[in-house]
């Protein structure tokens, strides 16, 4: 597995307050932490969305997802042209979510709201953190090509106002 991944990984299990797997969901029942919301499918990043939403979003085709190991939660990557559409789904408290932000501005970062996304969602660089009950989803762009960050973003944004929806 490369670095970049790697650090991706281990920065969204200290981001969100993963401490173990045990932390973010309760193994005996799975789904425990879906507070009754979401369906099944959406509970995997690899089929939250099709191909074809993604390749919309970021105006080029996408090859099919391939699943990363991930502590807690799904994680998949989708590769495209304009490099790859990263997408992590898993179980996340409100606190959590609120304490990752914290970290960020504690180590000078600038997380910026994203209002009207789910339950709260909030902008870090060209990733998108969104809470929906008690789920989280995260939306990143890898390199690629040159576009914009604005172009990035919006790509990011769209995904995860349809991934907010596709959560409830």
């Amino acid at each position: 597995m490369n670095r970049v991944l790697m650090g991706t990984m281990l920065l969204a299990a200290i981001a969100f307050g993963a401490r173990d797997a045990a932390a973010w969901t309760d193994q005996s029942n799975p789904g425990s932490n879906q507070g009754g919301r979401g369906n099944s499918a959406a509970r995997d990043a690899c089929t939250l969305f099709t191909p074809e939403e993604i390749a919309s979003a970021v105006g080029t085709s996408v090859q099919r997802a391939r699943p990363e190991d991930t502590q807690t939660g799904t994680q998949c990557r989708f590769q495209s042209s304009a490099g790859s559409v990263n997408i992590w789904t898993g179980p996340l408290s409100a606190k959590e979510f609120e304490e990752f932000r914290q970290r960020l501005a504690a180590q000078g970062k600038k997380p910026q709201n994203a209002p009207g996304i789910g339950d709260g969602a909030y902008f870090w660089d060209d990733r998108i953190y969104v809470r929906v009950g008690n789920r989280g989803l995260n939306i990143w762009l890898g390199s690629g090509d040159a576009a914009s960050s604005e172009k990035r973003r919006t790509a990011v944004l769209n995904l995860a106002k349809a991934g907010a929806e596709k959560l409830r």
